[in-house]
């Protein structure tokens, strides 16, 4: 084909283009509707004691014993475990020996005291005698009083070799063996003490999670025998748990009902107050400059605008905005991807 024939046909697509590219684009239309203002979540934990009570030697030293294992329920002053009590007690009756010898030495300074207290009285002993002994009496005193405490000290030295139960309650953890070193108040069991009990949940992260605290909430076992039992959430953790991403929340279980074991798996259900915003499909959601938008189509012209969006949360299918969208806005469900703004649109259907 020659030039001359040529122009004339790129002339006309050349005319064609503009009026291609602005042909109305077929989508899907939704009407944005106002989200619920409050959502239902699920929560499941475990049932654990409302007071966990970590114990420990109040010494260090080698265990020698340790009598209970996890699971295992104890009586308040049960033995526990026990240390190597071969230096405390060499200890204790080297204290004992140094305390009676102390206590001699006083009671014979106390007899030489009242010799010459007498003796003075008659004229036979001088008063610098009597002052002298006096003054022996009272360091052979304070010799036996720190002798008496030194002998306290290695008796209490020795009971502490001796770990017991300091409440009533069950084993929930063990965290050393016979043969360890321990130090002074490290922890070596975890009792669960007898008495309330609560249940421990990680709820998803929300602004609105604090407001649960004070709700009443039923709680149902995930295993065992089905078992029902009120509840009052009591905690809502202030910090997310790094790990999970989740907010540690706890109920504590009302009294006079038969409570679920330690341990046991359980599920409740509460309902979350939300902010005010609009629900849409997940599908309409897109991406501009590396922030969430949506496409929403003015009524009379048909034609297109990119609005940014504030995404509130995600349920299984719809996206929940809090601001950047109206309730009863038209917004591009499918078909955005030859979208560009003020282009002219074609709804397929009728808005949903």
């Amino acid at each position: 084909m020659t030039p001359r024939r040529l122009a004339p046909v790129l002339l006309c697509l050349a005319l064609a283009l503009p009026a291609a590219a602005d042909s109305p684009l077929a989508v899907r239309l939704v009407r944005a509707a106002a989200a619920p203002d409050t959502v239902t979540i699920a929560l499941s934990g475990v049932i654990e004691a409302a007071q966990s009570v970590p114990v420990g030697f109040r010494s260090g030293g080698r265990i020698v014993e340790i009598a209970v294992d996890v699971g295992a329920s104890v009586t308040e002053g049960q033995l526990l475990a026990r240390l190597d009590e071969t230096q405390a007690r060499a200890t204790l009756e080297a204290a004992r020996a140094q305390l009676a010898a102390a206590r001699a030495q006083a009671e014979q300074e106390r007899q030489a005291r009242d010799r010459l207290a007498g003796l003075t009285a008659r004229g036979a002993a001088t008063q610098a005698a009597l002052d002298a002994a006096t003054q022996d009496l009272l360091t052979a005193r304070a010799a036996r009083d720190q002798a008496e405490a030194a002998f306290d000290k290695a008796r209490q030295g020795l009971a502490d070799t001796r770990l017991t139960a300091p409440v009533a309650g069950i084993v929930t953890d063990r965290r050393a063996e016979a043969g360890q070193i321990v130090g002074a108040a490290q922890n070596v069991l975890t009792l669960a003490q007898d008495g309330l009990r609560e249940a421990v949940f990680h709820a998803p992260n929300a602004a609105t999670l604090d407001s649960l605290t004070g709700r009443d909430v039923v709680l149902r076992t995930l295993n065992g025998p089905p078992l029902q039992v009120a509840a009052v959430i009591s905690e809502v953790a202030p910090m997310v748990t790094p790990q999970t991403g989740t907010v540690a929340v706890k109920a504590r279980l009302r009294p006079g009902q038969t409570p679920p074991g330690l341990g046991a798996a359980i599920a409740a259900q509460v309902d979350l107050p939300q902010p005010a915003g609009v629900a849409l499909p997940a599908s309409a959601l897109v991406t501009a400059k590396g922030a969430p938008a949506v496409w929403t189509v003015d009524e009379t012209s048909l034609r297109a605008r990119l609005s940014p969006v504030e995404i509130a949360r995600f349920s299984e299918t719809e996206v929940h905005l809090s601001a950047g969208v109206l309730p009863g806005a038209l917004v591009v469900a499918v078909g955005a991807q030859l979208l560009y703004p003020d282009r002219k649109v074609a709804p397929v259907g009728a808005p949903q």
